[in-house]
């Protein structure tokens, strides 16, 4: 399962079928992200799935299940991560999600936030230390349809993270 190997490879403990950020107790574990911040690093998620999906989410979320991804999308708004560019604008929506709260005002209000690949290409990394993009709904379309493209996403953060001078995990 994605999930369980996802919290492996993020946190260094193995945990339970479907489970993002937590350990076989479901109590929260840190992440490799949680680790760079208290360094001082900046963090980053870049995915062409939505970034609330198990893998991504696993860098970033602690839940039971990968399926919250309602509850994954208000951890990624919390988590302070600098960058996290990917799909899933529908988990962060309010006029979607069943509590009504619209996560895309905060993200407006801490981050340059782009949905387009003109807008993406158009982010002056020097004067941008946070950037979020949410490209599609849900999952970003097969590779030769997405737009942006994940070199176009991985090198946006690349050259927003990459001006902390105590460096970056992406």
């Amino acid at each position: 399962d994605s999930a369980a190997g996802g919290t492996a490879y993020s946190t260094g403990v193995r945990t339970f079928n479907g489970a993002i950020g937590v350990g076989p107790d479901s109590v929260p574990v840190p992440n490799v992200l949680e680790v760079a911040r208290a360094r001082g690093w900046a963090t980053g998620i870049v995915s062409t799935s939505s970034v609330t999906h198990a893998t991504p989410a696993s860098f970033v979320a602690h839940v039971p299940a990968r399926s919250q991804e309602f509850d994954i999308a208000k951890d990624i708004v919390a988590s302070g991560v600098e960058v996290f560019l990917g799909g899933g604008v529908r988990w962060f929506d309010g006029a979607v999600r069943p509590d009504s709260t619209d996560l895309l005002a905060p993200v407006r209000s801490t981050h340059t936030f782009v949905t387009s690949a003109t807008e993406l290409a158009a982010v002056d990394p020097a004067s941008t230390p946070r950037l979020a993009g949410l490209f599609a709904e849900n999952g970003m379309p097969a590779a030769a349809e997405r737009t942006p493209t994940l070199p176009d996403m991985t090198r946006a953060a690349l050259e927003v993270l990459s001006r902390d001078r105590d460096g970056f995990f992406l």
